[in-house]
């Protein structure tokens, strides 16, 4: 009995177009996120690739000093996922 309620109703909502439509926009909405998304994280990368070569650049053109000193002067670590 349940199958059969649950066979018309999966059936009667198939021939709805109000789901064809919903369905086919939310995909949409879906695989517009997901490139945007995509884009801001190869955005991020590149800015964080970026930044860790400058960071490297500036820690081993520093002036010779002893290490102590060195170690005042900060460097950055930049976690890559």
């Amino acid at each position: 009995m349940i199958t059969s309620i649950a066979q018309k109703e999966l059936l009667s909502t198939l021939r709805d177009r109000r789901f064809a439509v919903l369905s086919v926009l939310v995909l949409s909405l879906l695989l517009a996120a997901t490139l945007v998304g995509r884009r801001a994280a190869a955005a991020l990368q590149h800015e964080r690739t970026a930044a860790q070569h400058t960071v490297d650049e500036q820690f081993h053109h520093q002036p010779n000093r002893h290490p102590h000193r060195v170690a005042h002067y900060g460097s950055f670590a930049f976690h890559f996922t």
